[in-house]
């Protein structure tokens, strides 16, 4: 099956075009439509998510696309949350999430759509980077995809493209100690490795 991928910027919008081939994404066809070839200066009410939805809309429409279909989130419509949770177990830290966020949200979390990818350190405990989305924004977009007749098959985020091509194999443990001599107290930088595997792997859905 064919996947197009669809990556909204605020200069223009990008089409890649392929196909998954176990870990691979072979490219058939790239196209970029800049937002200023379809912006009308005139009409300063249209916003960029608009233009955007209109590129796409004419895009699909035109090539007659039959696929599957990728594409993200708006950025400002997104909050991300990097939270340490005090415990080694996964489902104990998911129980947790709720009520860190409350006290870090405008709004309650259950008026909210989030999603968490979680890392261990070397203690054993978790942190956790969150993806937040107000539940009413995220369905009154939803659901405005849907009558443009642009909602894609995935839908997903910026930070989520990036996850999916990353595997975090350690991180970085920095701290200052202070060993002792009889001249002096002597602070001591400790820097453990820290490395990140990129990594080919089909996009995952996100939001």
């Amino acid at each position: 099956m064919s996947t197009l991928i669809i990556d909204c910027g605020s200069y223009s919008v990008k089409f890649v075009e392929g196909r998954f081939q176990k870990k691979n994404f072979q490219i058939d066809n790239i196209d970029e439509v800049l937002i200023d070839d379809v912006r009308d200066e005139n009409d300063i009410d249209i916003t960029l998510e608009e233009y955007q939805q209109k590129i796409i809309k004419q895009y699909l429409e035109q090539s007659s696309f039959n696929g599957k279909i990728i594409s993200q989130l708006p950025n400002d419509f997104l909050t991300t949350r990097y939270l340490d949770l005090p415990v080694n177990n996964k489902k104990k830290a998911d129980m947790m999430i709720p009520f860190q966020l409350d006290e870090e949200l405008p709004f309650s979390t259950t008026s909210a759509h989030y999603i968490s990818d979680y890392h261990k350190s070397s203690t054993g405990q978790f942190s956790a980077i969150v993806q937040i989305a107000e539940d009413e924004v995220f369905k009154t977009y939803h659901e405005y995809l849907r009558a443009n007749q642009t909602l894609p098959s995935v839908l997903t985020s910026e930070l989520g493209v990036y996850q999916s091509y990353v595997v975090i194999e350690s991180l970085a443990d920095i701290y200052v100690s202070s060993t002792s001599d009889t001249k002096q107290q002597r602070p001591t930088l400790h820097i453990t490795t820290k490395l990140f595997q990129i990594i080919s792997l089909p996009l995952r859905d996100r939001l």
